[in-house]
């Protein structure tokens, strides 16, 4: 199921926003394979980053406890990236991530806000 994007939703969220998050995931993946990463790390990183609010455990609907929720405040509403686990062992698509990066929103947060936030975050992850 990896990289799979799966239509369920956060409450209090709207989404997930079908915008791409490959790039992104590539990174993600990259970082995995060359030094893994926790909790701590993905926190830190994202502390690099002005509009970093919190991060947490959430679950969707479907039942699924994501790795970590990094919730970003927009000029307009709230961005919060979901970080799937890694444990697709047979790496159906070549990656590891058990689906894809899901996006979701609160308030007005636009397509501009989640990409422009998508390559900052990207970066930073990149450069440590």
């Amino acid at each position: 199921m990896s990289r799979a994007l799966i239509k369920t939703e956060l409450d209090g969220y709207q989404g997930p926003v079908d915008v791409s998050t490959k790039d992104f995931q590539d990174i993600l993946d990259n970082i995995s394979k060359r030094d893994g990463f926790n909790g701590e790390f993905l926190e830190n990183i994202s502390k690099k980053i002005p509009s970093f609010m919190e991060i947490d455990r959430p679950t969707t609907n479907d039942k699924y406890s994501w790795f970590w929720g990094i919730h970003f405040a927009t000029s307009k509403g709230e961005v919060v990236v979901l970080i799937p686990w890694s444990q697709d062992w047979g790496k159906k698509d070549g990656s590891q991530s058990d689906r894809a990066v899901a996006i979701y929103t609160k308030d007005t947060a636009n397509t501009e806000d989640i990409k422009s936030l998508l390559t900052k975050f990207g970066e930073t992850l990149k450069n440590g």
